[in-house]
């Protein structure tokens, strides 16, 4: 309910009603008034949380490859098997022996200067792999035919490098001493020269060592495609 104050009529500063003079001025002359209490605060109305706004839709940043922003869809999953390339077989094996005569060359030369002919054999096979992935169409198959041929071949050349090897030699000694022969001679007589004993165990030494180095050329190749493959056929 409002209570009584009063107010002093000259500076209008309320007093309790037991005060006879004004706290502010001294003044005597005073009037009662009513103040109210004070007033309840209104009731407010319960507040409702404002719906959420919705965001604007906002595409996946695209991947970046090596700083370079990938554009699309990648061509394959990682669940999906790459298809094999074609692979022109008949056209591998020409390659392989048309790449692997640089090493049947390189043989040649180095038995000449008397250097070891058979390391030659390493460069034999990884020419024939070479040629052989480069003419079949897909460098990187690890099909059957691109191990075999490439071993095949290199054996295949192996032996024709220690004959032309031991033939030109003869060749090149023959004519030191006069005789009047050509290279196609001496390579038709070098199985009746083989009968010799001394001539038939070099030639077979230089066979087993040339042999032995292409073998250990192939092994590395055999071991790798034996993984690719077998990692080719987990990932499928």
């Amino acid at each position: 309910m409002p209570k009584t104050m009063k107010r002093c009529t000259m500076c209008g500063t309320e007093r309790d009603p037991g005060q006879s003079y004004c706290p502010a001025c001294g003044a005597a002359a005073f009037s009662y008034v009513e103040i109210p209490d004070e007033a309840p605060a209104p009731e407010t109305e319960t507040s409702v949380p404002p719906a959420p706004q919705e965001q604007p839709y906002s595409p996946a940043p695209e991947p970046i490859y090596n700083g370079v922003p990938v554009v699309g869809e990648p061509a394959f999953t990682a669940s999906e098997p790459v298809p094999d390339k074609h692979e022109n077989v008949v056209a591998g094996i020409g390659g392989a022996i048309l790449f692997s005569l640089g090493g049947v060359l390189l043989y040649v030369l180095l038995y000449q200067i008397g250097f070891v002919a058979s390391i030659s054999a390493f460069v034999t096979f990884a020419l024939a792999t070479f040629g052989y992935g480069l003419l079949c169409g897909n460098k990187k198959t690890t099909s059957l035919p691109s191990v075999i041929t490439p071993i095949v071949v290199t054996f295949i050349m192996i032996i024709l490098s220690v004959f032309l090897g031991i033939g030109i030699a003869i060749f090149i000694e023959l004519k030191k001493e006069g005789y009047q022969v050509t290279i196609l001679d001496v390579m038709k007589a070098i199985p009746n020269l083989l009968k010799d004993k001394d001539l038939r165990g070099e030639f077979i030494k230089d066979m087993v060592f040339a042999l032995l180095f292409g073998a250990l050329g192939t092994v590395g190749s055999i071991i790798r495609s034996v993984s690719a493959r077998k990692a080719a056929k987990k990932a499928q």
